[in-house]
Protein backbone atom coordinates (compact mmCIF):
# COMPACT_ATOMS: atom_id res chain seq x y z
CA UNK A 1 0.00 0.00 0.00
CA UNK A 2 2.96 2.37 0.70
CA UNK A 3 4.30 2.01 -2.28
CA UNK A 4 1.61 2.64 -4.34
CA UNK A 5 1.30 5.82 -2.29
CA UNK A 6 4.80 6.73 -3.44
CA UNK A 7 4.16 5.70 -7.01
CA UNK A 8 0.60 7.85 -7.03
CA UNK A 9 2.43 10.82 -5.43
CA UNK A 10 5.60 10.60 -7.62
CA UNK A 11 3.23 10.16 -10.50
CA UNK A 12 1.71 13.48 -9.33
CA UNK A 13 4.52 15.46 -8.43
CA UNK A 14 5.58 14.93 -12.17
CA UNK A 15 2.76 15.58 -13.89
CA UNK A 16 2.72 19.05 -12.02
CA UNK A 17 6.12 19.88 -12.80
CA UNK A 18 5.23 19.27 -16.09
CA UNK A 19 2.23 21.23 -16.34
CA UNK A 20 4.21 23.64 -14.54
CA UNK A 21 6.86 23.65 -17.51
CA UNK A 22 4.60 24.05 -19.98
CA UNK A 23 2.54 27.19 -17.82
CA UNK A 24 5.78 29.07 -17.92
CA UNK A 25 6.70 28.62 -21.56
CA UNK A 26 3.21 29.41 -22.66
CA UNK A 27 3.58 32.50 -20.77
CA UNK A 28 7.39 33.31 -22.24
CA UNK A 29 5.62 33.11 -25.83
CA UNK A 30 2.59 35.33 -24.87
CA UNK A 31 5.10 37.76 -24.11
CA UNK A 32 4.76 37.37 -20.50
CA UNK A 33 8.43 37.19 -19.30
CA UNK A 34 8.51 38.59 -16.43
CA UNK A 35 5.13 36.17 -14.94
CA UNK A 36 7.30 32.97 -15.78
CA UNK A 37 10.06 34.16 -14.03
CA UNK A 38 7.95 34.91 -10.97
CA UNK A 39 6.78 31.18 -11.16
CA UNK A 40 10.23 30.34 -12.09
CA UNK A 41 11.81 31.19 -8.82
CA UNK A 42 8.93 29.44 -6.83
CA UNK A 43 9.13 26.51 -8.19
CA UNK A 44 13.12 26.49 -8.97
CA UNK A 45 14.07 26.28 -5.32
CA UNK A 46 12.18 23.37 -4.43
CA UNK A 47 13.51 21.42 -7.39
CA UNK A 48 16.97 23.25 -8.18
CA UNK A 49 18.10 20.17 -10.55
CA UNK A 50 14.53 19.65 -12.59
CA UNK A 51 16.07 19.78 -16.14
CA UNK A 52 12.55 21.13 -17.45
CA UNK A 53 12.63 23.95 -15.17
CA UNK A 54 16.42 24.86 -16.00
CA UNK A 55 15.24 24.79 -19.42
CA UNK A 56 12.78 27.23 -19.16
CA UNK A 57 15.30 29.73 -16.76
CA UNK A 58 17.87 28.86 -20.22
CA UNK A 59 14.94 30.82 -22.54
CA UNK A 60 14.28 33.86 -20.17
CA UNK A 61 18.33 34.32 -18.71
CA UNK A 62 19.61 37.07 -19.91
CA UNK A 63 22.99 36.00 -19.96
CA UNK A 64 23.72 34.15 -22.84
CA UNK A 65 26.45 31.93 -21.74
CA UNK A 66 24.75 30.94 -18.69
CA UNK A 67 21.60 29.95 -21.07
CA UNK A 68 24.45 27.81 -23.31
CA UNK A 69 25.47 25.83 -20.25
CA UNK A 70 21.62 24.78 -19.09
CA UNK A 71 20.71 23.96 -22.40
CA UNK A 72 24.06 21.54 -22.43
CA UNK A 73 22.69 19.74 -19.33
CA UNK A 74 18.91 19.38 -20.86
CA UNK A 75 20.40 18.13 -24.56
CA UNK A 76 22.41 16.04 -23.00
CA UNK A 77 19.21 13.98 -20.88
CA UNK A 78 17.56 12.46 -23.93
CA UNK A 79 14.56 11.62 -21.50
CA UNK A 80 13.95 15.00 -20.47
CA UNK A 81 11.19 16.39 -22.69
CA UNK A 82 12.78 19.47 -23.80
CA UNK A 83 15.94 17.76 -24.92
CA UNK A 84 15.20 18.31 -28.64
CA UNK A 85 14.19 21.74 -28.31
CA UNK A 86 17.70 22.44 -25.88
CA UNK A 87 19.65 20.94 -29.51
CA UNK A 88 17.51 22.62 -31.55
CA UNK A 89 18.16 26.25 -29.33
CA UNK A 90 22.23 25.24 -29.56
CA UNK A 91 22.03 24.54 -32.88
CA UNK A 92 20.68 28.26 -33.03
CA UNK A 93 23.05 29.78 -30.92
CA UNK A 94 26.05 28.39 -32.68
CA UNK A 95 24.68 29.76 -36.38
CA UNK A 96 24.09 32.85 -34.37
CA UNK A 97 27.74 33.17 -33.49
CA UNK A 98 29.36 31.92 -37.07
CA UNK A 99 30.58 28.48 -35.52
CA UNK A 100 28.96 26.42 -38.32
CA UNK A 101 30.89 23.45 -37.47
CA UNK A 102 29.67 23.26 -33.87
CA UNK A 103 26.11 24.30 -35.32
CA UNK A 104 26.78 21.31 -37.73
CA UNK A 105 27.31 18.85 -34.88
CA UNK A 106 24.25 20.01 -33.10
CA UNK A 107 22.05 19.29 -36.54
CA UNK A 108 23.60 15.79 -36.51
CA UNK A 109 22.97 14.76 -33.06
CA UNK A 110 19.54 16.56 -33.74
CA UNK A 111 18.90 14.26 -36.43
CA UNK A 112 20.58 10.90 -34.46
CA UNK A 113 18.47 11.15 -31.32
CA UNK A 114 15.45 12.56 -33.43
CA UNK A 115 15.46 11.49 -36.45
CA UNK A 116 11.46 12.55 -36.91
CA UNK A 117 12.33 16.49 -35.25
CA UNK A 118 9.95 18.93 -36.85
CA UNK A 119 12.81 21.46 -36.19
CA UNK A 120 15.09 19.33 -38.96
CA UNK A 121 12.74 20.15 -41.36
CA UNK A 122 12.77 23.89 -40.76
CA UNK A 123 16.56 23.66 -40.49
CA UNK A 124 17.00 22.30 -43.90
CA UNK A 125 14.22 24.62 -45.34
CA UNK A 126 16.19 27.63 -43.67
CA UNK A 127 19.87 26.83 -45.09
CA UNK A 128 18.49 26.15 -48.32
CA UNK A 129 16.59 29.27 -48.71
CA UNK A 130 19.66 30.55 -47.20
CA UNK A 131 22.01 29.54 -49.44
CA UNK A 132 19.62 30.76 -52.53
CA UNK A 133 18.87 34.57 -51.25
CA UNK A 134 22.47 35.02 -50.73
CA UNK A 135 23.16 33.61 -54.79
CA UNK A 136 20.53 35.96 -55.58
CA UNK A 137 22.18 38.65 -53.28
CA UNK A 138 25.76 38.84 -55.00
CA UNK A 139 23.68 38.50 -58.71
CA UNK A 140 21.27 41.18 -57.80
CA UNK A 141 23.87 43.84 -56.74
CA UNK A 142 27.25 43.06 -59.18
CA UNK A 143 29.49 45.78 -58.26
CA UNK A 144 33.26 46.66 -60.53
CA UNK A 145 35.25 48.53 -58.53
CA UNK A 146 38.60 48.92 -59.98
CA UNK A 147 38.55 46.72 -62.24
CA UNK A 148 37.87 43.96 -60.44
CA UNK A 149 34.94 41.98 -62.53
CA UNK A 150 32.55 40.23 -60.02
CA UNK A 151 32.28 36.77 -60.26
CA UNK A 152 28.57 35.47 -60.09
CA UNK A 153 26.90 33.82 -57.53
CA UNK A 154 30.39 33.99 -54.91
CA UNK A 155 29.62 34.94 -51.45
CA UNK A 156 31.33 34.98 -47.65
CA UNK A 157 28.70 34.73 -45.26
CA UNK A 158 30.90 36.27 -42.25
CA UNK A 159 28.81 35.73 -39.44
CA UNK A 160 25.29 35.82 -38.27
CA UNK A 161 23.85 37.51 -35.11
CA UNK A 162 20.90 38.10 -32.97
CA UNK A 163 21.30 41.52 -32.72
CA UNK A 164 21.49 43.70 -35.82
CA UNK A 165 24.08 46.05 -33.55
CA UNK A 166 26.09 43.58 -33.15
CA UNK A 167 26.01 42.77 -36.82
CA UNK A 168 26.78 46.40 -38.13
CA UNK A 169 29.42 46.71 -35.34
CA UNK A 170 31.78 43.45 -37.20
CA UNK A 171 30.56 45.62 -40.62
CA UNK A 172 32.35 48.86 -39.41
CA UNK A 173 35.37 46.91 -37.92
CA UNK A 174 35.99 45.28 -41.89
CA UNK A 175 38.30 47.74 -43.63
CA UNK A 176 38.86 45.21 -47.04
CA UNK A 177 38.13 47.08 -50.14
CA UNK A 178 36.71 46.17 -53.17
CA UNK A 179 34.43 43.83 -51.61
CA UNK A 180 30.47 44.98 -51.08
CA UNK A 181 29.10 44.52 -47.23
CA UNK A 182 25.55 43.55 -46.60
CA UNK A 183 23.64 43.06 -43.55
CA UNK A 184 20.16 40.77 -44.24
CA UNK A 185 17.79 39.75 -41.52
CA UNK A 186 16.78 36.20 -41.94
CA UNK A 187 14.77 33.29 -40.33
CA UNK A 188 16.95 30.80 -39.48
CA UNK A 189 15.38 27.90 -37.58
CA UNK A 190 12.64 29.84 -36.42
CA UNK A 191 15.28 32.37 -35.29
CA UNK A 192 15.26 35.97 -36.39
CA UNK A 193 19.53 36.67 -37.17
CA UNK A 194 21.18 39.28 -38.95
CA UNK A 195 23.64 37.90 -41.68
CA UNK A 196 26.31 39.83 -42.55
CA UNK A 197 27.84 38.80 -46.36
CA UNK A 198 30.29 40.19 -48.86
CA UNK A 199 30.31 39.73 -52.38
CA UNK A 200 32.32 41.36 -55.34
CA UNK A 201 35.22 38.77 -55.71
CA UNK A 202 36.70 38.11 -59.13
CA UNK A 203 36.66 34.51 -58.37
CA UNK A 204 36.87 31.98 -55.23
CA UNK A 205 40.15 31.89 -54.81
CA UNK A 206 39.78 35.14 -54.03
CA UNK A 207 37.12 34.86 -51.80
CA UNK A 208 38.87 32.02 -50.18
CA UNK A 209 41.92 34.48 -49.30
CA UNK A 210 39.22 36.89 -47.85
CA UNK A 211 37.36 34.45 -45.94
CA UNK A 212 40.92 32.95 -43.90
CA UNK A 213 41.70 36.90 -43.39
CA UNK A 214 38.48 37.73 -41.11
CA UNK A 215 38.22 34.18 -39.79
CA UNK A 216 41.93 35.33 -38.28
CA UNK A 217 41.14 38.64 -37.30
CA UNK A 218 37.69 38.15 -35.87
CA UNK A 219 38.16 34.52 -34.63
CA UNK A 220 35.14 33.86 -37.00
CA UNK A 221 34.34 30.96 -39.04
CA UNK A 222 32.67 32.46 -42.31
CA UNK A 223 31.78 30.19 -44.85
CA UNK A 224 32.00 30.52 -49.29
CA UNK A 225 28.91 29.72 -50.79
CA UNK A 226 28.71 29.39 -54.73
CA UNK A 227 26.12 29.12 -57.10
Amino acid sequence: MKALLFVILLFTMITYAQNNSKQMISLIEQGKSDSAKTLLEKEIKKRPKDLELIFVSALINPDADESIKQYHKVAADRNCAYSESAINKLYQYYYALGSYAKAQNWKDSLAAFFPKSKYLSVIESSEEKEVSEDVKLSEAKPIVKDEVAVKEGTVVQIGAFSKKEKAKELVKKITEKKITLSVKEKNVAGAILFVVTASGFKNESAAKKFSEKVNKEFSLQSRILTK
